[in-house]
């Protein structure tokens, strides 16, 4: 995720504001850093959520894959022992 943060106009608005020139402009970099560090810090949370995603499916595929053999095991039980009835 990208922000776009225009420094020129923030300091420009700021400078209208009353604010002198380079403590305008000073502000404005603050500012486009403190935004690039929240918008990093939610990319790696991002990842960290992916992580725990990935293994949560991990750990259900397997529980997924142990009730499916089971069926298969007791449907093919069943389809023998009808089999098994009708002759």
């Amino acid at each position: 995720m990208t922000i776009t943060f225009d420094t020129l106009a923030y300091s420009k608005i700021l400078q209208e504001a009353g604010m002198a020139p380079q403590q305008a402009e000073a502000m404005a970099k603050a500012q486009k850093a403190a935004l690039e560090e929240m918008v990093a810090a939610r990319e790696l949370a991002t990842q960290a959520d992916i992580l725990r995603l990935e293994n949560r499916m991990e750990a259900n595929k397997h529980e997924i894959l142990k009730w499916v053999m089971g069926m298969l095991v007791t449907q093919t039980a069943l389809i023998v022992a009808v089999i098994t009835m009708l002759k």
